[in-house]
């Protein structure tokens, strides 16, 4: 892996529903994105809906937790239109800290690649 020498910064809230949580992504290039993800209680699933601002794509995915890890399948890519499916599986290190790990798959999600990592620090 080639380390970035930069740092995004990722907000979070919830909205006014308490169910309905919204995070906005920014780097220091200008690039934003935004997603909403709300729970759902049938499929226990957290349905999400991301934006890449910029780019103007929209992609609809689902996130849940498995084996402990909040994980998320993305179809497609974040644009709905690469040639390769994205995990994202996200571990809580401590209180405030935690580590995204992304991956690609070009075989119908039957072999992962891990293609990079994340950390992150919560902040106040």
């Amino acid at each position: 892996f080639k380390k970035l020498d930069f740092t995004a910064t990722v907000t979070g809230r919830f909205l006014e529903d308490h169910k309905t949580f919204q995070s906005q992504f920014t780097s220091p290039s200008g690039f934003f994105s935004t997603d909403l993800r709300t729970y759902n209680n049938s499929t226990k699933e957290w349905q999400a809906l991301f934006l890449n601002a910029k780019a103007q794509r929209w992609h609809e995915f689902t996130s849940q937790v498995i084996d402990g890890k909040m994980t998320t399948i993305v179809l497609k890519g974040y644009s709905g239109k690469e040639e390769f499916d994205i995990k994202a599986v996200d571990t809580v290190l401590s209180d405030t800290h935690y580590q995204r790990n992304i991956y690609q798959s070009y075989d119908g999600m039957k072999t992962w690649e891990l293609v990079y990592k994340m950390y992150a620090e919560k902040r106040q």
